[in-house]
Order: structure tokens, then sequence, then C-alpha cells
């Protein structure tokens, strides 16, 4: 099924376009998963890193096993779908990001890498306890804001408070590291 932005299902495909979807979320980032340990730096992958890596790895695929099963779950049970459930479970997602960012910054392998945090380990590490602090926050709050908006509402309000969680490490980092730039 296809939705639109009014979460009402405008078009049907048949069973052979379900695993469509189910792969196109869950192989990419496997793959990339997969990459990542070979392309970054051998020398700072100690086994901290490699600790907070494979939660990250492990979290991320889980909860895209999850979105898939959800997608073949909804697709032989239509009535069951609630476009809220997923965006309140891409909202749990966020909040735990947030849950898996080092608090000490002992391990790299998650980290907010901007032009601003690369060469000042300060400036790092603000961001990284406001990233956390932020995405475990807003995480948490966005569930209950999409879940409880009318339906009409419920996409524009979720992609809008998406825009400022992915964004706002950013403008932080960019904010707290003018001065030393």
């Amino acid at each position: 099924m296809h939705y639109n932005m009014a979460a009402e299902v405008d078009r049907y495909g048949s069973k052979k376009e379900l695993w469509i979807p189910v792969i196109m979320v869950v192989v990419p980032i496997y793959i990339i998963l997969m990459i990542v340990p070979r392309v970054e730096n051998k020398a700072q992958q100690d086994a901290k890193w490699q600790q907070s890596f494979y939660r990250l790895r492990f979290f991320l695929q889980l909860c895209l096993s999850a979105v898939a099963c959800w997608i073949v779950y909804t697709s032989q049970n239509p009535e069951r779908m609630e476009p809220a459930l997923i965006l309140g479970a891409l909202c749990a997602l966020f909040a735990g990001l947030g849950w898996l960012i080092p608090a000490d910054g002992a391990s790299n392998a998650f980290a907010i890498r901007t032009p601003w945090t690369r060469n000042h380990p300060t400036i790092e590490a603000k961001t990284r306890k406001f990233t956390r602090a932020f995405w475990i926050l807003g995480g948490l709050l966005g569930i209950p804001l999409v879940v409880l908006l009318p339906s009409s509402w419920q996409f524009p309000v979720w992609l809008l408070w998406l825009l400022i969680m992915a964004f706002s490490p950013v403008v932080y980092s960019w904010r707290i590291g003018r001065p030393h730039s």
C-alpha cells in the first residue's frame, strides 16, 4: 500500500512488491555498517570503540528490522496501519541514538563531526553532551507529540521535529565554535 500525506491509502501494490521496501530499509544500512570499521582509522579502534560501534550497529539493525516487520505486518493487516506508531517509533530511535552517544567521549565510534568539532576537543565534548541530552529528551517528547496530534498534522509536525533534531547539533557546534574559527 502507498499512503498519501493524510495517511490514506492511495495505491495498492502486488505482494511481490512487498520485499522491496524491506530490502531498501535493512540492506543499505547493514552494508554501510559493515564497511565503516574498515574505513575508520585503525589506530583509534580500541576495545571501547569497537564495543560502542557494535552497540550502535545492533541498535540500528534492530530498529530497522522492526520497521521492516511492521511494513510486512501492516501489508497483511491494513486495518492495523497506524502512521502515528511508526512516527513515534522513529522518535524513540532518536532517543536511543542519544543514549548510545558516549557521555565521557571515551569512544569516537559515535561522534558528531562538524568542521567546528574536528580540531577542538572542548567543542566536540560540549557538542556531544548537548546532542546526547537533546536527542534523548527530544526523542521522548516527540513520541506523545506525534501520537496525540490529529492525523493530518502528524507527518508535517514530525518532519519539522526531525529537521530540528538532525540540525541542532550542527547549529550548536557552529554557535560555540565560531569564536575559535
